[in-house]
């Protein structure tokens, strides 16, 4: 196996301790506003990383495309969650 196909799981491995620490089931910190952040730049580094995958030689396009693909979706649904959470007055607390 080559290295780019590695370094394509690996970013989705970085997606999915990203979805396990947004969701809080691995909680280092107990606090969704320090594991929130790691979440993200686990995200982010997972996309960069599989982003980076598809130019190296000898690599599963599919795999590169599709952890690209689940690293950039996580992202941005996180952000659009976040976003909404942080424009909202909480009046149905």
């Amino acid at each position: 196996m080559s290295l780019a196909n590695w370094l394509a799981m690996a970013a989705v491995a970085l997606a999915l301790l990203g979805v396990l620490l947004f969701l809080e089931v691995i909680r280092p910190f107990h606090n969704l506003s320090i594991d929130g952040p790691l979440a993200l730049l686990s995200w982010g580094i997972g996309a960069a990383l599989s982003l980076a995958t598809l130019w190296l030689s000898g690599r599963s396009f599919i795999l590169s495309a599709a952890s690209l693909s689940v690293n950039v979706m996580l992202l941005l649904a996180a952000l659009l969650v976040l976003w909404l959470i942080g424009h909202s007055n909480f009046a149905w607390h």
